[in-house]
């Protein structure tokens, strides 16, 4: 798996005895050589290693200290009587560090010692590149595997995505969504560095309106029923119970229809097919309408959503599959038996731009 931090990478050690050779105690005798007292201040008891996520060490001396000064800003230290303590920050670079401090017990006694800490180690079993995760409405929950000498911390863009870390293993939780649609991120830091995952929640399924024209402009609306039926949805308009199966292109965000050779209801006693219509003149079969039942045909309809009022709108037009035609409209065809054929056809329902729209659930 890929991961969004470089795996087991440790910095360069930077060596630091050049400059702690220069604060070593001295003193000058009236001659102008060195020598050095037998009771300047020394170690008696050091930790100077500190992990990556820092913390507070001591440093015991064999005298009071006077002063102490750290080189760099992500190491400070404090004075009680004989100790220092000394406390590092979290290193939130994937390379170790080196620095020191300067102890004094007087302006000619003092002596430097040495801080290391190691470089973040985080190696997580998650590919973040375009990450993004289709949760279910009822609530769901994604686990990752890390290894990390860092603490990982698990934030949301909004309060129904948060999450945890337990031991070597990252918990996002998602809430229950009683929206139609929501989304959002999940956020994985860990030191300086932050990734995320597009997380959304979607209720397809449920109550419907499908709108349109019929075949003198007047608008129609029928109550109609959206609920899965194995890989694909059923679409059931409620008064008269035709049925149309619908597929759904999670990656696309599409709808699609397409005719079938089998009836979608019945209308009374007559057999009822779903065929494509394109408005043609000429057209005798159905008086004006140039129809296809070929089930190579397809009108799509991309699934748009309004963050406002939560409302999903789905408009069907010509997927593109009847050559050299442009699929308008969807007709019910009736038929007194099951052969589609003239002598056969009884009326046509017509719905020019047929559109599904599911209200908000406004929470």
């Amino acid at each position: 798996m890929m991961s969004i931090f470089m795996k087991n990478i440790f910095g360069r050690t930077t060596m630091l005895l050049s400059a702690c050779a220069l604060l070593l105690t001295a003193c000058s005798d009236d001659d102008g050589s060195k020598s050095f007292p037998n009771d300047g201040i020394k170690v008696t008891m050091a930790e100077t290693a500190f992990d990556a996520e820092g913390g507070t060490k001591t440093i015991t001396l064999n005298k009071k200290v006077t002063s102490v000064s750290a080189a760099e800003e992500w190491i400070s230290a404090s004075i009680e009587e004989n100790v220092v303590r000394v406390s590092v920050d979290e290193n939130p670079s994937m390379e170790s560090r080196h620095s020191y401090v300067v102890i004094k017990a007087g302006e000619e006694d003092q002596t430097a010692i040495t801080i290391s800490q190691e470089g973040m180690v985080v190696s997580i079993d998650y590919d973040f590149t375009g990450a993004a995760y289709a949760a279910a409405p009822s609530g769901d929950t994604i686990a990752i595997f890390a290894r990390h000498n860092l603490p990982i911390r698990v934030k949301g863009s909004d309060e129904w995505i948060h999450g945890e870390t337990l031991g070597d293993s990252i918990y996002i939780y998602i809430d229950e969504s009683q929206r139609n649609f929501r989304s959002g991120y999940a956020y994985v830091e860990c030191g300086a560095t932050r990734d995320s995952i597009l997380i959304s929640q979607m209720i397809l399924e449920g109550n419907y309106l499908l709108t349109g024209t019929d075949e003198n402009g007047s608008p129609i609306n029928y109550e109609a029923t959206l609920m899965p039926d194995g890989k694909y949805f059923k679409l059931t308009l409620t008064e008269k119970n035709y049925t149309v199966r619908v597929t759904y292109n999670e990656a696309e965000g599409k709808l699609s229809v397409s005719p079938r050779t089998t009836s979608c209801g019945r209308n009374g006693s007559y057999y009822v097919y779903l065929a494509f219509l394109e408005p043609n003149a000429a057209s005798t079969f159905i008086p004006n309408w140039e129809y296809t039942w070929a089930t190579s045909a397809n009108m799509t309809a991309d699934l748009t959503h309004d963050v406002e009022t939560d409302e999903f709108s789905a408009l069907f037009v010509d997927g593109g599959n009847w050559s050299g035609h442009e699929a308008t409209a969807w007709g019910f065809l009736s038929f007194t038996k099951t052969q589609r054929n003239l002598s056969n056809f009884v009326s046509a329902e017509i719905i020019q731009a047929p559109r599904l729209v599911k209200p908000g659930r406004n929470s």
